[in-house]
């Protein structure tokens, strides 16, 4: 399965984002988990020892990207175009997603 964190500020504006990915994933029929987090509870997320494989920035935390690099591990990071966060495009950005972990590979 592969597990991919949306964080922002408090989690908020990320869960319709979150609620527009899974749609799409269950019609491409995906093995993949997406969870809205805020950023501290993002950071505890990581603390306590739970992997992701992609982990997507709100805009508005885009500042925090460094901050994130050091704690990730080898999942793959990137901040979501603020176009595509403000249109709520769970579409979009699961190819994202999706883009960051054929480059990874």
């Amino acid at each position: 399965m592969i597990k991919i964190l949306l964080t922002c500020s408090a989690g908020m504006s990320t869960l319709r984002l979150e609620a527009n990915m899974k749609e799409y994933i269950k019609e491409l029929n995906l093995d993949y988990e997406v969870k809205a987090l805020g950023a501290t509870e993002a950071k505890s997320s990581f603390a306590k020892g739970e992997k992701w494989d992609v982990v997507l920035l709100g805009p508005q935390v885009s500042y925090m990207k460094n901050d994130f690099t050091n704690i990730i591990g080898n999942a793959a990071l990137n901040v979501i175009p603020a176009a595509v966060y403000a249109m709520v495009q769970g579409k979009e950005t699961l190819e994202l997603a999706m883009s960051l972990l054929e480059i990874k590979k």
